[in-house]
């Protein structure tokens, strides 16, 4: 298992909106944007965000969500065959614009850890299955 994860990792964007809807319990959409995890060989990891881009609405609330920047972390594999990702510094700055009844109100937010530090992954060729609870969300390898 350990030896297959080494390497550049891209979310789907579907699915990705599929497990962020698991974990805030709205409906996640208009993702865009480019996410890359990095496993390196050491048990350290990266997560690069560009623009990365989803918005979702709470009550009457839109809220959009930008994260740029980079991350850093670890990694273990269980004995199990599950890997978990802790972030150990996070770099990356997050910005939301939140509209109600056409009020825009923007903010920078705190340093959230990953939705991918709350996963176990599972890793079979190019293709990495995230779960976060009942959620799955597959990663390609970057070639």
């Amino acid at each position: 298992m350990a030896e297959c994860l080494p390497g550049n990792w891209y979310p789907d964007p579907e699915e990705f909106a599929t497990l962020m809807a698991g974990e805030t319990e709205n409906l996640v959409t208009d993702v865009t944007g480019s996410m890359m995890i990095t496993f390196r060989a050491d048990g350290s990891t990266d997560t690069y965000y560009e623009d990365w881009t989803y918005t979702f609405t709470v009550d009457s609330a839109t809220v959009t969500i930008v994260k740029d920047g980079t991350d850093a972390g670890t990694y273990v594999v269980a004995d199990d065959g599950a890997v978990g990702l802790t972030d150990t510094d996070i770099d990356s700055t997050t910005n939301a614009r939140m509209t109600i009844n056409g009020n825009e109100v923007a903010q920078v937010v705190d340093p959230q850890p990953s939705v991918f530090s709350l996963a176990t992954f599972a890793c079979s060729g190019d293709e990495l299955t995230t779960s976060v609870g009942s959620q799955t969300a597959t990663l390609h390898r970057e070639h």
